[in-house]
C-alpha cells in the first residue's frame, strides 16, 4: 500500500460533512495550540496548506515530497524539512507505511509510554494545589501584590500546570516561574495585567510558553524563589 499523510482532528476544519467542501475551517484557537506554536514559520506554513489538500484527498494525501512540492507550490527543499516535525509532533501521522514508520508514527497518538505518563499526571494531580499555592506567591512576590490561595486563582495555575505536565515538560513549575518574571520585567507591560486571571488563561498562557522559545524546554531546577 502506498503511504498517506493523515490530518489529526481534520474534521474539525470540515465545514462540509458528507462531500467535499469548497473551502476548510481554521480555527483561531490554533494559534495557541502549543505544538503549532512550536514549528518554524515553514511547517505553519505546510500543515495549513495540507488542512485544504486533505480535505480534497479524504485524510489520505500521498506521501510525496515531490507531490507536496507541486500541488502546493512550495519548494521541494521546503517541504522535505517541514514534513517530519509535524509528524513528531502529532499533527500528521503516515498510513500505509512500512512496519516500523507505522510503528513510530502510532506512538504519537496512543503507545504504552503516552498512557503510563497519563497514568503519572493523574497520580500527581493532589499535589497540584499546593504547586499552585508556590506560584501564587511567586506572582505576589514579583509583582508586590497579594493574590489569595482561592480557587479562582489556584484553580486557573493548576489546569496549566497540568496541562504542561500532559505534553511532557519536565518542569511546569519553572515554566510558570519563567512567564511570571519575563512579565514582570517586559518594558511596556502594564502591571495591572500581572495577575493569574490574564497569566493562567488558557489562550495567554500558551501564548507566553512560545515567547520562551527554547527556555520552555529547560529541565533545570526550580527557581530559588519558589522553592
Amino acid at each position: 500500500m502506498n503511504e498517506y499523510l493523515v490530518v489529526r482532528n481534520l474534521e474539525s476544519y470540515q465545514h462540509y460533512k458528507s462531500r467535499r467542501p469548497i473551502w476548510s475551517k481554521l480555527h483561531r484557537d490554533l494559534w495557541n495550540s502549543y505544538p503549532f506554536i512550536m514549528l518554524d514559520a515553514h511547517a505553519k506554513l505546510l500543515y495549513i496548506a495540507l488542512i485544504s489538500v486533505a480535505s480534497e484527498e479524504n485524510n489520505k494525501t500521498p506521501n510525496s515530497a515531490e507531490f507536496l512540492s507541486k500541488r502546493l507550490a512550495i519548494e521541494l527543499e521546503i517541504v522535505h524539512a517541514a514534513l517530519p516535525p509535524l509528524v513528531e509532533c502529532g499533527l500528521v501521522s503516515v498510513h500505509g507505511a512500512s512496519k516500523t514508520l507505522a510503528e513510530k508514527t502510532e506512538a504519537l497518538a496512543d503507545s504504552p509510554p503516552l498512557e503510563e505518563k497519563s497514568k503519572r499526571i493523574e497520580k500527581n494531580k493532589p499535589h497540584s494545589l499546593a504547586c499552585a499555592k508556590r506560584v501564587l506567591n511567586f506572582l505576589n512576590e514579583q509583582s508586590g501584590r497579594n493574590f489569595d490561595h482561592v480557587p479562582s486563582n489556584t484553580d486557573l495555575i493548576v489546569a496549566r500546570l497540568n496541562e504542561c505536565a500532559a505534553q511532557g515538560y519536565p518542569n511546569p513549575i519553572k515554566i510558570a516561574g519563567l512567564i511570571i518574571m519575563r512579565k514582570a520585567n517586559e518594558q511596556g507591560w502594564d502591571n495591572k495585567f500581572l495577575r493569574p486571571k490574564t497569566l493562567f488563561s488558557k489562550q495567554n498562557w500558551w501564548t507566553y510558553c512560545g515567547e520562551l522559545g527554547q527556555e520552555v524546554k529547560n529541565n533545570g531546577t526550580d527557581l530559588p524563589a519558589m522553592r
